[in-house]
Protein backbone atom coordinates (compact mmCIF):
# COMPACT_ATOMS: atom_id res chain seq x y z
CA UNK A 1 0.00 0.00 0.00
CA UNK A 2 2.83 2.40 0.84
CA UNK A 3 4.53 1.66 -2.48
CA UNK A 4 1.26 2.28 -4.31
CA UNK A 5 0.95 5.62 -2.53
CA UNK A 6 4.53 6.43 -3.42
CA UNK A 7 4.00 5.65 -7.09
CA UNK A 8 0.78 7.62 -7.41
CA UNK A 9 1.41 10.61 -5.17
CA UNK A 10 5.19 11.09 -5.29
CA UNK A 11 4.66 14.86 -5.66
CA UNK A 12 2.87 15.07 -2.29
CA UNK A 13 5.79 15.73 0.04
CA UNK A 14 4.12 15.11 3.40
CA UNK A 15 2.48 11.90 2.20
CA UNK A 16 5.75 10.53 0.79
CA UNK A 17 7.63 11.33 4.02
CA UNK A 18 5.01 9.49 6.09
CA UNK A 19 5.08 6.54 3.68
CA UNK A 20 8.88 6.32 3.95
CA UNK A 21 8.66 6.23 7.74
CA UNK A 22 6.10 3.42 7.61
CA UNK A 23 8.20 1.39 5.19
CA UNK A 24 11.36 1.94 7.24
CA UNK A 25 9.60 0.62 10.34
CA UNK A 26 8.27 -2.43 8.48
CA UNK A 27 11.70 -3.17 6.99
CA UNK A 28 13.24 -3.44 10.45
CA UNK A 29 10.96 -6.38 11.26
CA UNK A 30 11.08 -8.31 7.98
CA UNK A 31 13.84 -8.97 5.47
CA UNK A 32 11.20 -9.79 2.85
CA UNK A 33 10.04 -6.18 3.13
CA UNK A 34 13.61 -4.99 2.58
CA UNK A 35 13.93 -7.06 -0.58
CA UNK A 36 10.54 -5.83 -1.78
CA UNK A 37 11.57 -2.20 -1.26
CA UNK A 38 14.64 -2.62 -3.50
CA UNK A 39 12.89 -4.56 -6.25
CA UNK A 40 12.91 -3.13 -9.77
CA UNK A 41 9.41 -1.70 -9.45
CA UNK A 42 10.07 -0.11 -6.06
CA UNK A 43 13.46 1.23 -7.16
CA UNK A 44 11.82 3.05 -10.06
CA UNK A 45 9.67 4.88 -7.50
CA UNK A 46 12.74 5.98 -5.53
CA UNK A 47 14.37 7.27 -8.71
CA UNK A 48 11.20 9.20 -9.62
CA UNK A 49 11.08 10.78 -6.17
CA UNK A 50 14.72 11.89 -6.33
CA UNK A 51 14.33 13.21 -9.88
CA UNK A 52 11.21 15.25 -9.09
CA UNK A 53 12.13 16.48 -5.59
CA UNK A 54 13.50 19.98 -5.49
CA UNK A 55 16.62 21.08 -3.62
CA UNK A 56 16.07 20.88 0.11
CA UNK A 57 12.80 18.92 -0.16
CA UNK A 58 12.03 16.68 2.82
CA UNK A 59 11.03 13.83 0.50
CA UNK A 60 14.62 13.51 -0.76
CA UNK A 61 15.97 13.29 2.79
CA UNK A 62 13.35 10.72 3.80
CA UNK A 63 14.09 8.61 0.71
CA UNK A 64 17.85 8.63 1.31
CA UNK A 65 17.42 7.71 4.98
CA UNK A 66 15.18 4.81 4.04
CA UNK A 67 17.58 3.51 1.38
CA UNK A 68 20.53 3.76 3.78
CA UNK A 69 18.71 1.71 6.40
CA UNK A 70 17.79 -0.94 3.82
CA UNK A 71 21.29 -1.59 2.46
CA UNK A 72 23.12 -1.66 5.80
CA UNK A 73 24.89 -5.02 6.35
CA UNK A 74 22.88 -6.91 3.71
CA UNK A 75 24.83 -7.84 0.54
CA UNK A 76 21.76 -8.98 -1.40
CA UNK A 77 19.90 -5.75 -0.73
CA UNK A 78 23.08 -3.82 -1.55
CA UNK A 79 23.33 -5.47 -4.95
CA UNK A 80 19.68 -4.84 -5.75
CA UNK A 81 19.89 -1.18 -4.76
CA UNK A 82 23.14 -0.65 -6.65
CA UNK A 83 21.60 -2.13 -9.80
CA UNK A 84 18.61 0.25 -9.68
CA UNK A 85 18.43 2.00 -13.03
CA UNK A 86 19.00 5.74 -12.72
CA UNK A 87 19.56 5.84 -8.95
CA UNK A 88 23.25 6.78 -9.03
CA UNK A 89 22.61 9.25 -11.86
CA UNK A 90 19.94 10.96 -9.76
CA UNK A 91 22.34 11.28 -6.82
CA UNK A 92 25.08 12.56 -9.11
CA UNK A 93 22.78 15.30 -10.39
CA UNK A 94 21.61 16.32 -6.92
CA UNK A 95 25.20 16.70 -5.68
CA UNK A 96 26.19 19.17 -8.37
CA UNK A 97 26.56 22.88 -7.67
CA UNK A 98 24.29 23.74 -10.60
CA UNK A 99 21.42 21.83 -9.01
CA UNK A 100 21.52 24.09 -5.95
CA UNK A 101 22.25 27.40 -7.70
CA UNK A 102 19.46 29.97 -7.86
CA UNK A 103 16.87 27.83 -6.08
CA UNK A 104 13.61 29.70 -5.33
CA UNK A 105 13.06 29.98 -1.59
CA UNK A 106 16.72 29.34 -0.82
CA UNK A 107 18.11 32.68 -1.90
CA UNK A 108 19.88 33.21 1.40
CA UNK A 109 23.32 31.66 1.29
CA UNK A 110 23.10 30.32 4.84
CA UNK A 111 19.79 28.53 4.21
CA UNK A 112 21.01 27.09 0.94
CA UNK A 113 24.24 25.75 2.47
CA UNK A 114 22.33 24.23 5.37
CA UNK A 115 19.87 22.45 3.10
CA UNK A 116 22.62 21.30 0.75
CA UNK A 117 24.71 19.96 3.64
CA UNK A 118 21.79 18.01 5.08
CA UNK A 119 21.06 16.26 1.78
CA UNK A 120 24.73 15.70 0.88
CA UNK A 121 25.38 14.06 4.26
CA UNK A 122 22.46 11.68 3.72
CA UNK A 123 23.56 10.94 0.14
CA UNK A 124 27.17 10.14 1.03
CA UNK A 125 26.01 8.16 4.07
CA UNK A 126 23.86 6.00 1.81
CA UNK A 127 26.72 5.53 -0.68
CA UNK A 128 29.09 4.61 2.14
CA UNK A 129 26.73 1.83 3.28
CA UNK A 130 26.07 0.80 -0.31
CA UNK A 131 29.78 0.16 -0.98
CA UNK A 132 30.75 -1.42 2.36
CA UNK A 133 32.38 -4.78 1.52
CA UNK A 134 30.70 -4.76 -1.89
CA UNK A 135 33.02 -4.88 -4.90
CA UNK A 136 30.20 -4.65 -7.42
CA UNK A 137 28.81 -1.40 -6.05
CA UNK A 138 32.29 0.08 -5.65
CA UNK A 139 32.88 -0.38 -9.36
CA UNK A 140 29.55 1.29 -10.15
CA UNK A 141 30.53 4.31 -8.05
CA UNK A 142 33.96 4.49 -9.68
CA UNK A 143 32.34 4.54 -13.12
CA UNK A 144 30.14 7.50 -12.16
CA UNK A 145 30.90 11.07 -11.15
CA UNK A 146 30.24 10.39 -7.46
CA UNK A 147 33.92 9.78 -6.72
CA UNK A 148 34.76 13.34 -7.80
CA UNK A 149 31.96 14.72 -5.64
CA UNK A 150 33.37 12.94 -2.58
CA UNK A 151 36.89 14.23 -3.24
CA UNK A 152 35.68 17.80 -3.68
CA UNK A 153 33.66 17.72 -0.44
CA UNK A 154 36.67 16.43 1.50
CA UNK A 155 39.00 19.04 0.06
CA UNK A 156 36.71 21.90 1.03
CA UNK A 157 37.13 23.30 4.51
CA UNK A 158 34.43 24.80 6.69
CA UNK A 159 35.02 28.13 4.94
CA UNK A 160 34.47 26.46 1.58
CA UNK A 161 30.92 25.43 2.44
CA UNK A 162 31.43 21.77 3.37
CA UNK A 163 29.97 20.87 6.76
CA UNK A 164 31.76 18.41 9.03
CA UNK A 165 29.06 15.73 8.71
CA UNK A 166 29.32 15.92 4.91
CA UNK A 167 33.10 15.55 4.93
CA UNK A 168 32.96 12.60 7.33
CA UNK A 169 30.43 10.75 5.16
CA UNK A 170 32.36 11.58 1.97
CA UNK A 171 35.67 10.44 3.48
CA UNK A 172 34.04 7.16 4.55
CA UNK A 173 33.06 6.59 0.94
CA UNK A 174 36.62 7.33 -0.21
CA UNK A 175 38.05 4.88 2.33
CA UNK A 176 35.74 2.20 0.97
CA UNK A 177 36.67 2.91 -2.63
CA UNK A 178 40.44 3.03 -1.97
CA UNK A 179 40.58 -0.40 -0.34
CA UNK A 180 41.64 -2.03 -3.64
CA UNK A 181 44.19 -1.06 -6.26
CA UNK A 182 41.71 0.02 -8.94
CA UNK A 183 39.80 2.31 -6.64
CA UNK A 184 43.00 3.75 -5.22
CA UNK A 185 44.35 4.55 -8.68
CA UNK A 186 41.17 6.35 -9.76
CA UNK A 187 40.95 8.18 -6.42
CA UNK A 188 44.52 9.45 -6.79
CA UNK A 189 43.73 10.72 -10.27
CA UNK A 190 40.68 12.52 -8.84
CA UNK A 191 42.77 14.29 -6.18
CA UNK A 192 42.22 12.07 -3.14
CA UNK A 193 45.72 12.85 -1.85
CA UNK A 194 44.82 16.52 -1.42
CA UNK A 195 41.56 15.48 0.20
CA UNK A 196 43.39 13.34 2.75
CA UNK A 197 45.79 16.18 3.61
CA UNK A 198 42.90 18.62 4.01
CA UNK A 199 41.15 16.23 6.40
CA UNK A 200 44.31 15.76 8.46
CA UNK A 201 44.41 19.50 9.11
CA UNK A 202 41.15 19.15 11.05
CA UNK A 203 40.54 17.64 14.47
CA UNK A 204 38.69 14.66 15.88
CA UNK A 205 36.92 12.27 13.51
CA UNK A 206 37.85 14.28 10.43
CA UNK A 207 41.54 13.95 11.21
CA UNK A 208 41.18 10.22 11.85
CA UNK A 209 39.41 9.79 8.51
CA UNK A 210 42.20 11.71 6.79
CA UNK A 211 44.86 9.51 8.38
CA UNK A 212 43.02 6.32 7.36
CA UNK A 213 42.65 7.59 3.80
CA UNK A 214 46.32 8.62 3.61
CA UNK A 215 47.42 5.18 4.78
CA UNK A 216 45.38 3.51 2.05
CA UNK A 217 46.70 5.86 -0.62
CA UNK A 218 50.32 5.43 0.54
CA UNK A 219 50.19 1.64 0.68
CA UNK A 220 52.81 0.08 -1.59
CA UNK A 221 51.32 -1.25 -4.80
CA UNK A 222 54.41 -1.58 -7.03
CA UNK A 223 56.75 -3.34 -4.60
CA UNK A 224 57.60 -7.04 -5.07
CA UNK A 225 54.98 -9.39 -3.62
CA UNK A 226 55.59 -10.37 -0.02
CA UNK A 227 55.21 -13.86 1.42
CA UNK A 228 51.62 -14.76 2.20
CA UNK A 229 50.74 -14.07 5.86
CA UNK A 230 49.11 -16.68 8.07
CA UNK A 231 45.44 -17.20 7.18
CA UNK A 232 42.74 -14.98 8.62
CA UNK A 233 39.49 -16.28 10.00
CA UNK A 234 36.20 -14.49 9.46
CA UNK A 235 37.75 -11.95 7.09
CA UNK A 236 35.05 -10.00 5.22
CA UNK A 237 35.25 -9.87 1.46
CA UNK A 238 35.06 -6.83 -0.73
CA UNK A 239 37.56 -4.45 0.88
CA UNK A 240 35.11 -2.31 2.88
CA UNK A 241 36.01 0.43 5.29
CA UNK A 242 38.07 -0.76 8.27
CA UNK A 243 37.49 -4.39 7.35
CA UNK A 244 39.78 -6.94 8.94
CA UNK A 245 39.85 -4.94 12.14
CA UNK A 246 38.31 -7.80 14.07
CA UNK A 247 39.88 -10.64 12.10
CA UNK A 248 41.64 -13.24 14.27
CA UNK A 249 45.05 -14.33 13.05
CA UNK A 250 45.87 -18.00 13.54
CA UNK A 251 49.03 -18.58 15.53
CA UNK A 252 51.99 -20.69 14.48
CA UNK A 253 50.85 -23.48 16.81
CA UNK A 254 47.51 -23.71 15.02
CA UNK A 255 49.28 -23.82 11.67
CA UNK A 256 51.53 -26.67 12.91
CA UNK A 257 48.54 -28.60 14.23
CA UNK A 258 46.75 -28.24 10.91
CA UNK A 259 49.88 -29.54 9.22
CA UNK A 260 49.73 -32.86 11.10
CA UNK A 261 52.29 -32.08 13.82
CA UNK A 262 55.30 -32.14 11.52
CA UNK A 263 58.41 -30.08 12.06
CA UNK A 264 57.52 -27.65 9.29
CA UNK A 265 54.61 -25.24 8.99
CA UNK A 266 52.50 -25.21 5.85
CA UNK A 267 52.05 -21.45 5.78
CA UNK A 268 54.77 -20.40 3.39
CA UNK A 269 57.87 -22.10 4.86
CA UNK A 270 57.28 -21.43 8.54
CA UNK A 271 55.14 -18.30 8.24
CA UNK A 272 56.10 -14.67 8.57
CA UNK A 273 58.91 -14.01 11.01
CA UNK A 274 59.75 -17.69 11.78
CA UNK A 275 63.09 -19.49 11.52
CA UNK A 276 64.53 -22.89 12.31
CA UNK A 277 65.72 -21.67 15.69
CA UNK A 278 62.32 -20.39 16.71
CA UNK A 279 60.66 -23.49 15.29
CA UNK A 280 62.84 -25.68 17.46
CA UNK A 281 61.94 -23.71 20.55
CA UNK A 282 58.30 -23.92 19.64
CA UNK A 283 58.43 -27.69 19.22
CA UNK A 284 60.01 -28.05 22.62
CA UNK A 285 56.63 -27.22 24.18
CA UNK A 286 53.99 -29.74 23.10
CA UNK A 287 50.54 -28.36 22.43
CA UNK A 288 47.64 -30.52 23.50
CA UNK A 289 44.84 -30.54 20.97
CA UNK A 290 41.31 -30.52 22.27
CA UNK A 291 38.31 -31.26 20.13
CA UNK A 292 34.92 -29.78 20.69
CA UNK A 293 33.33 -31.24 23.78
CA UNK A 294 36.62 -32.70 25.03
CA UNK A 295 36.92 -32.06 28.78
CA UNK A 296 40.13 -33.68 29.99
CA UNK A 297 41.55 -30.78 31.91
CA UNK A 298 40.59 -32.20 35.30
CA UNK A 299 42.56 -35.44 34.81
CA UNK A 300 45.78 -33.70 33.77
CA UNK A 301 46.48 -31.77 36.92
CA UNK A 302 46.04 -32.25 40.63
CA UNK A 303 43.31 -30.43 42.41
CA UNK A 304 43.46 -28.83 45.83
CA UNK A 305 41.22 -29.78 48.69
CA UNK A 306 37.65 -28.68 48.35
CA UNK A 307 37.60 -29.01 44.55
CA UNK A 308 34.21 -30.08 43.15
CA UNK A 309 33.32 -30.44 39.48
CA UNK A 310 30.32 -28.40 38.55
CA UNK A 311 27.41 -30.28 36.94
Amino acid sequence: LSLAVLGRYHSDGLLVVDACRVMQSLARASREVKLLLVSKKASSHWVDVLNHAGPGDAVALATLRLLASLVTDDPEVQNSAGAAVGLLDALDRRLTTEFWAGVPGLSEAARRLEAEAAEAAEAFGFLCRLTARNVQNKQLILNSGLLQHAVERCRLGAGGGAAAEVRIAASGLLVNLCADSTGKKLALEAGARDAARALQECEGNLRRCGIALEQLLSAESTSPPRPSPPPLSATPTGGGAFEGLFAVRHGAAVARRSGGGGGESRSGGGGVGTSKETEGKAHAVPVARRDVGDDRRGSQRSRGPGHHRLP
